[in-house]
């Protein structure tokens, strides 16, 4: 769908825009009752709660105009309830952090230029102005540690909605990154399986090899809790239940 692939854009720019600068984090998808906030930026200019919108039709006439406004609306909705989290709300207050709402839209008419509309707390941007204007924002005279102490706490919030319903996830994926994944757990699933063959080639124990099957799925499991390394994690536990398959087969057949 056209909606998930513009928010794979967004998430472009936004990692473009953070990617030399270690204070600075992105969250993508972040889980709310009843909304999902599709892009949390934190910056030393502030905290920016993003949605990302794309349409075939131009955001210039009337109707595009009312579906920019609705966006906004619902954009600081999901942002609000955000703000309503105890652990966010303490450090925005403490570093006197400002909170800004962007709505960014993608797609509409080729021939229509669509001038950003700046107000106070809020911003609504064609896609590619998007880092040009965050990154013109003025820095917080006196910063402190927030971005990265939020950072961990919205990772640990995530993580623990995910817990409960794994149905959130991330930002959705393109087909070359889901093949990019396949291939890494893949390529692990390989050099896991060699590396267990060699360890029983070399002890000839196969309470050897189950120790060393179930403690690599032990951390595997634990791996899987950081979103990155879930490829590598998949690959792991695949192996090691590939191994539990074959030894099963074994028993069966030798008691036959």
């Amino acid at each position: 769908m056209m909606g998930d692939e513009a928010e794979r854009w967004t998430a472009q720019e936004l990692r473009r825009l953070v990617r030399h600068d270690r204070d600075s984090f992105v969250v993508n998808r972040v889980p709310m009752d009843g909304h999902d906030i599709d892009h949390v930026l934190l910056t030393q200019a502030g905290l920016f709660i993003i949605e990302t919108k794309w349409s075939s039709e131009r955001w210039t006439d009337t109707a595009g105009i009312e579906r920019r406004n609705t966006a906004l609306q619902q954009v600081q909705r999901a942002g609000r309830r955000l703000m309503l989290w105890s652990e966010l709300r303490r450090l925005i207050t403490a570093h006197s952090v400002p909170v800004t709402w962007i709505v960014v839209l993608w797609g509409g008419d080729r021939e229509e230029t669509i001038k950003p509309e700046v107000g106070h707390d809020y911003a609504v941007l064609e896609g590619h102005d998007l880092r040009g204007w965050i990154g013109s924002r003025p820095t917080i005279s006196t910063p402190g540690g927030w971005t990265t102490t939020a950072w961990t706490a919205l990772d640990r919030y995530i993580a623990m909605r995910e817990a409960h319903d794994p149905s959130l996830a991330e930002i959705p994926r393109s087909a070359a990154e889901h093949a990019s994944r396949l291939g890494i757990s893949t390529a692990v699933a390989v050099i896991t399986f060699l590396s267990l063959g060699w360890l029983l080639t070399t002890t000839s124990s196969v309470v050897v090899l189950v120790t060393a099957a179930l403690a690599a799925a032990a951390g595997a499991a634990t791996l899987r809790r950081r979103r990155l390394l879930i490829p590598i994690a998949n690959g792991v536990l695949a192996t090691a239940a590939g191994v539990g398959v074959l030894l099963l087969a074994a028993i069966l057949t030798s008691s036959i």
